[in-house]
């Protein structure tokens, strides 16, 4: 039963990716595909990365000062614009690089110039 969920997760992220299904190689690797069905179901069970009480955009503000990059994919139906966007209205000091025809995914060639970029912004920026 496991082992089927995994394949239906793994189906499922592909259908909202921009992707062909069953078209990423790792996930036709049952242990892989059994893992990252444990893992993101867990996030997706407590609250994502916000938790239950959306402690994180509560407490966004606490990062004024503190400047970051946020990445997204314009075509992530995963992770959709309006968390990213109501983080930065809270946090102030970060900034949204939207990546016109990328999806969820952190190896897309756009989405890898953008993480790239970010990260060159910071060499050598002492906090």
């Amino acid at each position: 039963m496991r082992l089927r969920a995994a394949r239906a997760w793994t189906d499922w992220e592909t259908a909202v990716a921009m992707a062909a299904p069953r078209s990423v190689a790792r996930y036709e690797d049952a242990a892989f595909r059994a893992g990252f069905a444990r893992t993101v179901t867990h996030y997706f069970a407590h609250g994502h990365w916000l938790g239950d009480d959306e402690a994180v955009l509560r407490d966004a503000g606490a990062l004024s000062g503190i400047p970051g990059v946020v990445v997204q994919g314009s075509l992530d139906f995963g992770n959709l614009l309006g968390v990213p966007w109501r983080l930065l209205r809270e946090w102030g000091d970060g900034e949204l690089v939207l990546v016109g025809e990328a999806g969820h995914d952190a190896g897309a060639a756009g989405v890898v110039g953008a993480l790239v970029a970010a990260a060159d912004g910071f060499r050598g920026r002492r906090g």
